[in-house]
């Protein structure tokens, strides 16, 4: 069909996980045993009748007291799959980071308890689920106090444009009310570059006091056929990024704040765009490693890539990987002496199967590595990799690295020959 509806009841319950455990008294229901137990308990249910919860979220958990403990509810589960696509120790680990929360150990535990109680994995596998949750918290990146995720604004649909309300009066000042308005819209910045395919065009836009980048896509017939026949995962480029903003915002991971998504279709949309906050006070690495890097001491280029490295591995443990990690990609901003990195274009982030992981992880780490290039010492690469993989072997992941470095150089020097950049 061109288009469906679905209409399903209220879960009898006012609030998400993640809203219960944020607000006040929120401590007492964190130290709950009873619904850390239903939760691992839910989670082991699905594993035992085959199911593979992929849109793992706090916010996608609603919790309700009944007598004898808790009863949960889960929601938008259009991407339940069978498993393959994401496993359970992942779901486990991943619906931990989106937590408002660190929990105790207490916690864990009784999570895997509930775990094993369904049915969902043995012993020794309820206890790697335990251990690699809490691991995962210790590594959290830092999230800025003025993230606009602290700051709920309502999602408003008019006329197929969908925006944050806090955004909506701008937008309208500006004459980006509608899909028609924002593909004649002309008076941004243009932020077009040598290779950036013709259908996608970007703009800096200054609303007020506020900057927005717009991403405008007009693709072509045999580009919309070709999505279509992949099943491309939301039907556009832009929808892509727009879900991609807030899974891994709910996942833990700083990214520019979503304004506003429009599609003139569903399924391989003929035209769509995605509007994004400019991140305040923020740089990219590119521009502020060859700047900086060089003025800090042996020790705080050390910190500054244990955070890095912390950060990525964050990052691929939502399952997610990113296909384009340049640091032109990875901005930077201090809160005091704690760098808060951020992920920005984030359109072909997606979730590979478990058994082709591996070589989508390795392509993440060969590309920022090629684009670190020497500002980081091959010893200091190796120390990177070693945080990245906390007690894993790094030897053979350096060399797997290493060898798509040079394919990726190799590629690099005959696209400059093509274009004829320097």
């Amino acid at each position: 069909p061109r288009a469906a509806v679905l209409v399903v009841r209220a879960v009898p319950a006012e609030r998400s996980l993640f809203q219960l455990l944020r607000d006040p008294g929120g401590e007492a229901v964190a130290g709950d045993s009873k619904l850390w137990f239903a939760v691992g308990r839910l989670v082991g249910t699905l594993s035992a009748r085959r199911f593979a919860w992929c849109d793992v979220s706090a916010k996608h958990l609603y919790p309700r007291r009944i007598d004898d403990g808790w009863q949960l509810f889960l929601i938008d589960v259009e991407r339940m799959a069978s498993p393959g696509e994401c496993d359970d120790v992942g779901a486990f680990r991943t619906l931990l980071q989106t937590l408002p929360i660190v929990p105790q150990p207490a916690a864990v535990a009784a999570m895997a308890d509930g775990f094993l109680a369904a049915g969902g994995a043995g012993p020794i596998n309820a206890v790697v689920i335990a251990a690699l949750a809490s691991h995962a918290f210790s590594r959290k990146p830092a999230i800025p106090d003025d993230y606009w995720m602290l700051r709920p604004a309502e999602m408003v649909n008019d006329r197929g444009l969908i925006a944050r309300s806090n955004w909506r009066e701008s937008l309208a000042e500006a004459g980006l009310g509608d899909m028609d308005a924002i593909f004649r819209f002309d008076r941004g910045q243009s932020l077009g570059k040598p290779g950036l395919p013709a259908h996608r065009r970007r703009d800096r836009v200054v609303l007020g006091d506020r900057v927005l980048y717009l991403k405008r896509y007009r693709p072509s017939l045999w580009r919309r056929i070709s999505r279509s026949l992949a099943m491309e995962r939301y039907g556009s480029e832009a929808a892509d990024e727009w879900h991609a903003l807030y899974r891994l915002a709910y996942g833990g991971i700083p990214v520019p704040e979503p304004v506003l998504l429009g599609e003139s279709s569903r399924k391989a949309a003929a035209r769509s765009a995605v509007g994004l906050a400019e991140l305040p006070d923020a740089q990219s690495l590119e521009r502020w490693l060859p700047r900086v890097g060089r003025t800090l001491s042996p020790a705080q280029r050390r910190e500054l890539l244990r955070r890095l490295a912390e950060f990525v591995a964050h990052f691929h443990s939502l399952g997610t990987v990113h296909r384009d990690l340049y640091l032109c990609h990875i901005f930077i901003r201090w809160s005091g002496a704690v760098p808060i990195f951020w992920l920005i274009d984030l359109a072909r982030v997606f979730r590979p199967v478990r058994w082709r992981r591996r070589r989508w992880v390795v392509k993440d780490l060969s590309q920022l590595r090629y684009s670190l290039g020497e500002m980081v010492s091959e010893g200091e690469w190796l120390d990177f990799l070693a945080h990245y993989a906390v007690g894993e072997s790094t030897a053979q992941l350096a060399n797997h690295v290493a060898s798509k470095v040079r394919s990726i150089a190799r590629h690099a020097a005959s696209r400059r020959k093509r274009l004829g950049t320097p």
